[in-house]
C-alpha cells in the first residue's frame, strides 16, 4: 500500500505564496496591525537600502518594525510565525483574526523573518526565526519544517537600537529581494514616500487617535481623504500654501470638508456607515485644478474615483 503523502508541502508552497499580491505598506500593515492589537503608543518601520546594490541595482536589503506594545511571552512567540496562528482567531472585534496575514505579507517581499519580543523591561529578549532557504533545504531533505523554540538571543549591534525600552516587538525581515530599484519605484526614497502615503491613510483614526508611526525619520500625519480630521497632512500643506498671502497672526490650520451625507446602510446583521464630503474650497478653487502641483501634494488625483472602506477603524480597501 503506498504511504499517505503530506497534503501540503509546505517549503515549496510558501515560496509559491512569495506572489500574494501585497503592496509593501499593505504589508508592512500587517505588522502594524499586530502592534496596534498589543496596545503599542509608538510603531517604527525603518527600510534601509543596501549601497552596494545587486545585479547592479540599489535596493531595500532589510525592514525593520518595532514598537512599544505588551509584547509576547515565549508561548505566544513560539507560535507567532505559525501560519494559522491567532490569538485572535475568528474574532469579529479586533483587527485580525486568521493568524495569516502578518507571516504571508512578510514573505512577499523577504526570505528570513526574525521576532525578538519580551512583556517587561526587566526580561531577556526572546527570539524566533523562519528562514525560507533553510525550510527549502529541509523539505529536500524529507524532514519537517517548523519553527524552533524561542531562544534568549542578543540582538546585533547594528540594529539594537530599535528596540524599544520596556515591553515590546521587534520584527527584522532580512535577504529582502525583491525591492531593487526601478521594481515598485524610481528609487529607495521614491519607495519610502509611497509607504507613508498609504500607512498615513490606511491607519488614520489612529493616528488621529494619538498612536505614533515613524517610517524612518518621519513621523507619520493622518491623511484624511474626507478632509474631516484636524492636523493632518492636508492640513499641513494648506496651511504653507496659503500662509504667503495671509496677514500676521490670522492663519489659518484646518480646512474642513462639508459633509453631505452620512447614511446609515443594513447589510444583514450589520450596518455600515456611507460618509459623503464635498472638498473645502481652499482645495477645490476652480475648475481645471485637480491635476496641479497643490492638488498632487494634497494627494486628490490618487482618491479620486475611490471609496475608502474601513472597519474597526482600519482601511481595509
Amino acid at each position: 500500500m503506498v504511504p499517505r503523502i503530506p497534503m501540503i508541502l509546505t517549503g515549496l508552497a510558501l515560496n509559491s505564496l512569495r506572489d500574494s499580491g501585497y503592496s509593501l505598506a499593505a504589508a508592512l500593515g500587517e505588522v502594524i496591525d499586530n502592534s496596534i492589537e498589543a496596545n503599542s503608543n509608538n510603531i517604527l518601520v525603518r527600510l534601509e537600502e543596501d549601497t552596494k546594490g545587486r545585479g547592479g541595482k540599489r535596493h531595500i536589503h532589510r525592514i525593520i518594525a518595532s514598537d512599544d506594545g505588551q509584547g509576547m511571552d515565549p508561548e505566544t512567540l513560539h507560535h507567532y510565525l505559525q501560519i494559522g496562528f491567532s490569538t485572535q482567531y475568528m474574532s469579529t472585534t479586533t483587527i485580525g483574526k486568521y493568524g495569516v496575514g502578518a507571516k504571508l505579507a512578510a514573505l512577499n517581499y523577504c526570505r528570513q523573518i526574525d521576532v525578538w519580543s519580551r512583556t517587561d523591561d526587566g526580561d531577556p529578549w526572546w527570539h524566533v526565526c523562519f528562514d525560507l532557504d533553510s525550510a527549502l533545504e529541509e523539505e529536500k531533505k524529507g524532514e519537517e519544517i517548523g519553527v524552533e523554540s524561542p531562544t534568549i538571543q542578543p540582538v546585533s549591534d547594528d540594529i539594537v537600537s530599535f528596540l524599544p525600552k520596556g515591553s515590546g516587538t521587534m520584527v527584522v525581515w532580512s535577504k529582502v529581494d525583491r525591492l531593487e530599484e526601478r521594481r515598485w519605484a524610481a528609487d529607495a526614497n521614491a519607495l519610502r514616500v509611497d509607504v507613508e502615503k498609504e500607512l498615513s491613510r490606511m491607519f488614520r483614526y489612529f493616528l488621529d487617535g494619538g498612536i505614533h508611526i515613524t517610517v524612518n525619520e518621519t513621523k507619520l500625519l493622518p491623511h484624511d481623504p474626507l478632509f474631516l480630521m484636524k492636523g493632518t497632512w492636508a492640513d499641513k500643506v494648506l496651511a504653507e500654501y496659503y500662509a504667503r498671502g495671509e496677514k500676521k497672526g490670522e492663519k489659518k490650520l484646518h480646512f474642513p470638508a462639508t459633509r453631505i451625507a452620512k447614511e446609515p446602510i443594513k447589510i444583514a446583521d450589520s450596518i455600515a456607515t456611507l460618509i459623503v464630503t464635498l472638498y473645502p474650497r481652499e482645495v477645490a478653487r476652480k475648475r481645471g485644478l485637480g491635476g496641479d502641483e497643490l492638488a498632487r501634494k494634497l494627494r486628490v488625483p490618487e482618491n479620486e474615483g475611490s471609496i475608502s472602506f474601513v472597519r474597526l477603524n482600519r482601511e481595509i480597501n
